[in-house]
């Protein structure tokens, strides 16, 4: 599902630091690696499931211990943008990083061109904090992102 989902649709994959899979192998390593990291402590990687069908992912990408901060990323398959779900999952994901594990901050970022995320993350209670210009870190297009905390 996450191959057919989102992963392989260039579409989803625009906006995001990570190529397009270009075949279910690179899927499955994708698959196999997370669930290798599972046995660390601080992985934090979630299949968004809708009604029983995994259409998108949602993951803590960086964790500052001494800040006790973490930086969140998402997506989700074209099918279901603009339904509020993806809102719903970084709502629960936010309370669950830092009520159950103990983040004080958390942020996270989207490319200029994908004003939506945005939109996700005001819903979700995230502040605007502003631009920057890209760097290899995110997607190394020479353009913006827009930086949100929470």
């Amino acid at each position: 599902m996450m191959f057919s989902h989102w992963a392989s649709d260039d579409e989803v994959t625009k906006y995001v630091p990570w190529d397009t899979h270009s075949s279910i192998e690179v899927t499955k390593e994708i698959l196999t690696e997370w669930t290798n990291n599972y046995k660390k402590p601080n992985f934090y990687q979630w299949c968004i499931d809708y009604y029983g069908k995994a259409i998108g992912s949602i993951s803590v990408i960086e964790i500052n211990e001494e800040l006790k901060s973490c930086e969140i990323g998402y997506c989700i398959g074209k099918k279901w943008w603009h339904n509020g779900i993806t809102s719903e999952a970084v709502r629960h994901v936010k309370n669950f990083l830092i009520n159950k594990v103990g983040f004080e901050h958390l942020w996270a970022w989207h490319h200029i061109d994908n004003p939506n995320s945005g939109l996700v993350l005001s819903k979700c209670g995230f502040s605007y904090v502003g631009e920057i210009d890209d760097s290899e870190k995110y997607m190394n297009t020479n353009s913006k992102i827009v930086i949100y905390e929470y």
